[in-house]
């Protein structure tokens, strides 16, 4: 799997393209990272959340995407976070090859 930074991230907001290009980037970024087809999202806070987390945050250079997996996952335990959101960052890390089994072992145990 590329590094987030192989991915590019979205322009500013402004303008229709740009948003659309921030929706696909979001959308595409979102499926490949938890393994699953990304869902249409049902509500704003959806689409925001889409737009903001996967297109803007996961896009960054600065951390690979283990680090973001591992704080994905420390975040959505903290936060007591809905399993099926857990469940995905878990999937995730195992498909793209970011966690190992026996590293997400670890992780749960702490």
């Amino acid at each position: 799997m590329p590094a987030a930074k192989d991915i590019d991230p979205p322009a500013p907001m402004g303008t229709s393209d740009q948003a659309k290009q921030r929706r696909a980037v979001g959308a595409a970024l979102q499926a490949r990272l938890t393994g699953t087809d990304a869902a249409a999202p049902h509500s704003l806070i959806e689409q925001s959340w889409q737009d903001f987390i996967y297109a803007e945050i996961w896009s960054r250079p600065a951390l690979d995407v283990r680090a973001r997996f591992l704080i994905s996952l420390a975040s959505a335990v903290e936060s007591d976070a809905p399993l099926h959101r857990i469940a995905a960052y878990v999937r995730g890390a195992l498909a793209n090859d970011a966690l190992s089994l026996s590293e997400l072992q670890e992780v749960a145990l702490h």
